[in-house]
């Protein structure tokens, strides 16, 4: 298979945006996902309601009301609501790294609670009584301003307002600001003003390996290094300090994360997904796969799709739904 067919059939199953942002405000007896995603945006859903959980490979998370749930980019999720338990109220937010990455500063890096390594996933943020009205202003504000900015003549469909963008930016910067303060609360802040810029730098990074995973030559370390003007010894050491992986590390992290994207949300053979991940052994990517999973690709694709089975019969039920934990 080629390179280019590898990249249209990763693309058909990443969830994918139009924009580099988006919001919306949710009101629905359930929620749109059923099973197992990803996405290259970074994704911030701000709860209203106290009846959604988020389910990940490791279980299910309970959500209260007046929360922030972080999910990057490489996390596999969906958000579903208990059964017979009315509305599901919540905002949904997601942006790419690179609309926000320029507003951040070496004293102020805008991405901080996005940060790959620091804490278990997914991150779970309870916003302060003092802090609810600003998150929710700051929210509505950016759907009235995305609103304005898509309502371009016919003609000019493709061209924002620059002065919408720039405000939205402005706004998605103040948030994040909130954001940032309530996860050093929760986790603690143990980045200096220099730590700062090069996890910035890390994160653009990883946007470009998760964009080119398929690709032997563009993820090697020459090309990066030369691509992003900096040495392989500085890119290995601040892989390692910001992330706790090498920067190969982190390409066998997006490759296995994709596969079992894959697996659940599509019939491709493990052959298959295996070059369309960026593998060209088949052994080699079965023994990387189990040696992260803690199975094979195969054992992986019944497990967490007979899971996905259960939880859409619970939907339909007012049975309890049901925790598993991978």
């Amino acid at each position: 298979m080629k390179a280019e067919k590898m990249s249209t059939l990763y693309k058909m199953f990443l969830e994918n945006f139009t924009e580099e942002f988006s919001i919306t405000h949710k009101v629905a007896p359930q929620t749109e996902k059923s099973n197992f995603h990803m996405h290259k945006q970074l994704e911030i859903v701000y709860t209203i309601s106290n009846n959604l959980k988020c389910r990940t490979e490791k279980g299910i998370y309970p959500i209260p009301s007046n929360c922030l749930v972080l999910i990057n980019c490489m996390d596999l999720h969906y958000f579903l609501g208990d059964a017979d338990s009315g509305l599901c109220d919540r905002y949904v937010l997601y942006f790419s790294p690179t609309f926000i990455s320029h507003f951040s500063t070496p004293e102020s890096n805008l991405l901080e609670s996005f940060q790959l390594s620091r804490v278990e996933r997914p991150v779970i943020l309870q916003a302060e009584e003092d802090e609810i009205d600003a998150f929710r202003r700051l929210m509505d504000e950016m759907i009235v301003y995305e609103r304005s900015s898509n309502a371009e003549p016919p003609t000019t469909t493709c061209f924002r307002g620059y002065s919408d963008i720039l405000y939205i930016k402005f706004l998605l910067g103040q948030f994040l600001l909130r954001v940032n303060r309530l996860y050093c609360k929760t986790y603690g802040c143990k980045q200096e003003g220099l730590d700062r810029h090069q996890a910035q730098m890390v994160m653009e990074i990883c946007d470009f390996i998760q964009e080119h995973m398929q690709d032997e030559e563009k993820t090697s370390m020459n090309f990066l290094s030369a691509h992003f003007h900096i040495s392989k010894t500085q890119i290995y050491n601040l892989f390692k300090k910001n992330t706790g992986l090498s920067a190969t590390g982190f390409l066998t992290e997006c490759r296995i994360t994709s596969a079992k994207h894959y697996l659940i949300n599509s019939e491709y053979s493990v052959e298959m997904i295996s070059g369309m991940v960026g593998y060209r052994n088949l052994s080699s990517f079965s023994r990387t796969f189990k040696a992260i999973a803690g199975c094979s690709p195969l054992q992986y694709r019944k497990k967490h799709t007979s899971f996905v089975e259960v939880t859409e019969n619970a939907h339909r039920t007012s049975d309890p739904l049901p925790h598993q934990s991978s």
